[in-house]
């Protein structure tokens, strides 16, 4: 007798992620950076490693996946503000805390890398592509990125709305 069931095939939610984190090279142990992160290949993890200075944060994603929300969040709901706002508060509350007879120099700038495209969110020419480029006395930079002097987060977070307005994808 012929049976009325169909056979589903399993359905998995597993989703594999792989990361690849480079340990600090020779430079960078001899001016005393520190590991941002952790790597136990035994167990499988990776633990972020609570670090005074992180100097770049490199959101890297399909379209759709959250980079821009991880990244500016919410900025109206403080619970809901991402990494860009959130440093911009944590970087200022740290100069408040220094003494009088320490200055700092904070420039911001603001880009977006697209299908291998560099674009200055900031800049004055939005068709401008610009190039990547390494010196071994700066390291990797892009080669006639805008910046511009800030002097407190609300500063930062007025060209980050300036510059967001400018992006493209």
């Amino acid at each position: 007798m012929p049976s009325n069931r169909v056979d589903k095939p399993e359905v998995s939610d597993n989703v594999k992620v792989v990361v690849r984190c480079r340990p600090l090279n020779e430079k960078e142990k001899i001016m005393g950076y520190k590991q941002a992160v952790t790597v136990d290949e035994i167990r499988g993890t990776i633990t972020v490693n609570k670090v005074d200075l992180i100097r770049t944060i490199f959101a890297y994603g399909q379209t759709g996946t959250g980079k821009t929300f991880t990244m500016e969040g919410v900025r109206a709901v403080p619970e809901l503000r991402g990494i860009i706002p959130n440093s911009f508060a944590h970087v200022f509350g740290h100069i408040a805390k220094a003494g009088d007879d320490t200055r700092f120099l904070v420039r911001v700038s603001y880009l977006e890398i697209y299908n291998e495209e560099v674009r200055d969110l900031l800049g004055k020419d939005q068709m401008q592509r610009l190039e990547v480029k390494e010196r071994p006395d700066v390291g990797v930079y892009i080669k006639d990125l805008s910046g511009y002097v800030v002097n407190n987060a609300d500063d930062m977070d007025r060209i980050m709305t300036l510059g967001h307005k400018n992006r493209k994808y």
